[in-house]
């Protein structure tokens, strides 16, 4: 469950058993439980359907963690756009300018 104090649902899967059966090479519950939970998080954040930070929570990590798990799944945690990435060039030449003068 989710640990922000926000109501909860609980759902069911049918799955083809050849897939449960390698959810179980995971091993506890609990374990298949949490990757289930961290898989549907990265899914959902990708697809822009939620924050980072409510990524997290349904992963059940902390933000720094997720953001570790984003790193090794070579998943960016901010989309850094080309428009972003000319202001910021913008700004720095503004602020050498004003240094040097």
């Amino acid at each position: 469950m989710l640990t922000t104090g926000h109501a909860t649902t609980r759902i069911e899967l049918d799955l083809p058993s050849d897939v449960l059966f390698a959810l179980r090479s995971f091993g506890q519950p609990g374990v298949i439980r949490q990757k289930v939970k961290t898989a549907l998080a990265l899914l959902l954040f990708q697809e822009d359907a939620i924050s980072l930070g409510k990524a997290a929570d349904v992963a059940d990590m902390s933000y720094g963690q997720f953001l570790d798990v984003l790193q090794a799944h070579g998943i960016a945690a901010y989309d850094y756009t080309e428009q972003a990435f000319a202001w910021d060039n913008e700004a720095v030449a503004a602020y050498q300018q004003a240094v040097q003068s």
